[in-house]
């Protein structure tokens, strides 16, 4: 499921946001108040905290297949 899309940066408060894609809130079930991981190594990469383990595996395994 890999998809460019650019995104705004806004202020909430004192904070600086960008908000997640709606496909992508659906396709993970992601709802206002659940919680995502942030992981930084050179860039930023955002990933559900409660993930269902056969789509991971099936990511993982199209990716090594030279997917995205």
């Amino acid at each position: 499921m890999a998809t460019l899309t650019i995104r705004s940066v806004i202020q909430v408060g004192d904070s600086l946001c960008v908000t997640l894609p709606m496909a992508w809130t659906l396709y993970y079930h992601i709802k206002q108040g659940d919680k995502v991981e942030v992981i930084e190594d050179r860039m930023l990469r955002v990933r559900p905290l409660r993930i269902n383990r056969d789509i991971v595996a099936l990511e993982a395994s199209n990716m090594k297949k030279g997917g995205k």
